[in-house]
């Protein structure tokens, strides 16, 4: 083996090795915002602030974000309301984005205020959008328990209008799902517990 291929070999490996690092670290990354999410979310069921959220704090909570998902007011969340929460969303982010970067305020970014743009607080802005899409993915991941019993009824499906009864009705069930010893409130270990139970069954799934 001559010279030229033993650091070929080594910049290879060094790549390799390097990029594995890189993925450990987004990956750990990635598991500690799902925590963070999960607190966040606890924190915002718990009314009273006892470490403990109940049935009824669950349903209330269900209400009060349909009703902030139901931008028209007619008592449904339709595909439209959804579409045009996401455009908002999307919208304000920018918005906050460019107002980070433009620091002397006058309207423009300038080449050298984007050279100078922190690069951690661009991640923190796309950890928020990985937030809100996980967020989106959780509340799909509900309702596909209940899609066999849908179907059943003829429901319009995921995309169709959700009604306040359906919302409040899925944050019960997704309530019970988690109470598995039936002590009538869960706790923030009981959801962390119910999510570890779900990525295992998951796994195994996988691997039949």
């Amino acid at each position: 083996m001559n010279r030229t291929t033993k650091f070929a070999i080594l910049a290879t490996l060094s790549a390799t090795l390097a990029g594995g690092a890189a993925f450990a670290a987004a990956h750990k990354e990635k598991r500690e915002h799902r925590g963070d999410r999960a607190e966040r979310m606890f924190e915002r069921m718990d009314a009273d602030k006892d470490a403990k959220v109940t049935a009824e704090e669950m349903k209330a909570f269900a209400a009060k974000r349909f009703a902030t998902r139901d931008l028209d007011g007619d008592g449904l969340v339709s595909r439209a309301d959804r579409e045009a929460r996401r455009k908002a969303k999307h919208e304000e982010r920018q918005a906050k984005r460019f107002e980070a970067l433009d620091t002397d305020g006058d309207g423009m970014i300038s080449k050298a205020e984007f050279a100078a743009a922190p690069e951690r607080g661009m991640r923190g802005d796309r950890r928020g959008e990985r937030g809100e899409r996980g967020e989106r993915r959780g509340m799909r991941g509900q309702r596909r328990g209940e899609r066999g019993e849908r179907r059943g009824r003829g429901h319009r499906g995921m995309n169709g209008p959700l009604t306040i009864q359906e919302a409040e009705a899925r944050a019960m069930q997704r309530f019970e799902r988690i109470d598995s010893d039936e002590k009538r409130y869960i706790t923030l270990n009981d959801i962390k517990a119910h999510r570890a139970d779900r990525k295992g069954h998951k796994g195994r799934r996988g691997h039949r």
